[in-house]
């Protein structure tokens, strides 16, 4: 189960590169066709509104992300602290 996650946040983590590539095309293209450069960084926060809040967080621990951002999945996969969260207590002790 664990590299499954492993595996779904690799994939998470792919995607997001994929789309990072495409949202700096998509600026250049932009600003190639005379658009502002204040409507560019408009129109990219209206395209890229996944990243959505870091952590959600307790004073002791993470505890489960509840938005469905790319944030809160890799958050939550990477969570030991929620079920189905990956523990990572054996690469930290090795």
């Amino acid at each position: 189960e664990r590299r499954v996650k492993l595996a779904q946040a690799k994939t998470i983590i792919e995607e997001l590169i994929a789309i990072n590539e495409r949202a700096g095309q998509l600026e250049t293209d932009l600003s190639a066709a005379g658009v502002s450069d204040a409507e560019v960084v408009n129109t990219m926060d209206k395209l890229l509104t996944a990243g959505g809040p870091p952590l959600t967080g307790s004073s002791v621990a993470l505890v489960e992300c509840t938005g469905d951002t790319t944030t809160d999945r890799l958050v939550n996969l990477t969570n030991s602290n929620i079920s189905g969260g990956v523990d990572w207590s054996a690469e930290i002790s090795a």
